[in-house]
């Protein structure tokens, strides 16, 4: 489409980033996630949901909410409030 923005893949020099990017990757079996996919667009329900929590939970230590990614469901956002999140349970 005219106009469109280019589907730019996720930055590997963003550690937080690249962690839920391979979550993702994973819980999804999707190939690339670049920072404007979406959890629904790429056919995330809610047990998909729960392993994604779930894993970054473990990984980051951290005591997030499935309403964390059914509110910031577009995968830029998740990961803002993931940091957020971050910054303030850590």
């Amino acid at each position: 489409a005219e106009g469109a923005l280019p589907i730019v893949p996720v930055a590997a020099s963003d550690p937080v980033q690249t962690t839920i990017a391979d979550i993702w990757i994973s819980v999804l079996e999707s190939e690339v996630i670049s920072p404007r996919d979406d959890f629904f667009g790429l056919g995330g329900h809610s047990l998909h949901a729960m392993m994604i929590i779930n894993r970054l939970n473990q990984h980051f230590n951290l005591q997030l909410n499935l309403t964390l990614l059914f509110g910031k469901s577009l995968f830029s956002d998740f990961v803002l409030a993931v940091k957020e999140e971050l910054a303030t349970q850590g």
